[in-house]
């Protein structure tokens, strides 16, 4: 795909990102039809997240390395698992703004596609990292809390 092309692809995504994440204003604060139509259980969600993985598509397309376009994945990620928390996940949908942060990744990509690429490894790092972390900090409280509890059996059986 020439450049041409490729401005033409991130534009199409830039007015789908518009439409879902930032169509309407409400006393300055924008918003889309992400968060309207998120707020119909199941359906809603089910069809803004097939419209932000077209997006993710269209970055592919425009040749987008892989950890961009796994980076972008994890913005939409983000977004359907707070959104499965009743009440809290219909609110982040209006102030997480997951297709409007993709296709900025987009645009710089069209501007410098190796620095991007660079960020967004180090980015994907950082998250795997974190996640490592996690998992050993909530493996550290099980056990703790297992032998706690292991403790006041024997305690209290003897």
């Amino acid at each position: 795909m020439d450049n041409k092309g490729k401005q033409k692809t991130l534009e199409r995504s830039k007015a789908l990102a518009t439409f879902l994440d930032s169509q309407f204003s409400f006393l300055g604060f924008k918003f889309g039809w992400d968060g309207i139509l998120g707020l119909l259980p199941g359906v809603g969600d089910l069809f803004t997240t097939m419209l932000s993985f077209y997006i993710i598509v269209q970055a592919a397309l425009i040749g987008c390395s892989p950890a961009t376009l796994v980076r972008m994945t994890g913005n939409i990620v983000v977004e359907n698992i707070v959104d499965a928390i009743p009440i809290i996940g219909n609110l982040f949908d209006f102030i997480w703004k997951a297709n409007l942060k993709n296709t900025q990744l987009m645009e710089r990509h069209l501007e410098n596609p190796n620095r991007l690429k660079t960020q967004s490894r180090v980015s994907i790092a950082a998250l795997l990292l974190a996640i490592a972390l996690t998992l050993a900090l909530v493996l550290f409280a099980a056990i703790s809390t297992l032998f706690w509890l292991l403790g006041l059996l024997y305690n209290n059986a003897f």
